[in-house]
């Protein structure tokens, strides 16, 4: 049997079970999306800090060193940092001097070859 209404669900049972699920559902989902807007500001903050000091972290937690750097058309710049384990990390340094970890990983395989040539 397929529901398209909450009446027809309600219908059910006299409706008393069925809107006190409901209602726990609507509240679970509100408290759910309430965390991910108030969690998301305060990851980004972590992630963010001097550009010095995440690059000494790099260095002597991962001994990841610098294999790439480019320009963003918003003024910012991109690093790649790896390490001969294979860890990596992309950095973002903006032009406010705010640098932020924008992604981390393993496996990092460096390329051979020249720039626009497929490898």
């Amino acid at each position: 049997m397929f529901f398209t209404r909450i009446e027809d669900v309600a219908s059910i049972d006299g409706g008393g079970a069925c809107v006190v699920l409901f209602r726990s559902i609507i509240l679970l989902a509100i408290a759910f999306a309430a965390l991910v807007a108030t969690a998301a500001p305060a990851l980004a903050q972590e992630r963010c800090g001097e550009r010095s000091d995440i690059i000494q972290q790099l260095q002597r937690r991962f001994q990841e060193t610098q294999q790439a750097i480019g320009l963003a058309s918003n003024g910012a710049m991109l690093e790649i940092y790896a390490s001969p384990s294979g860890t990596w990390t992309v950095l973002m340094t903006y032009p406010n001097g705010k640098t932020c970890l924008m992604a981390v990983g393993d496996a990092w395989k460096p390329m051979s070859g020249t720039l626009g040539q497929p490898v």
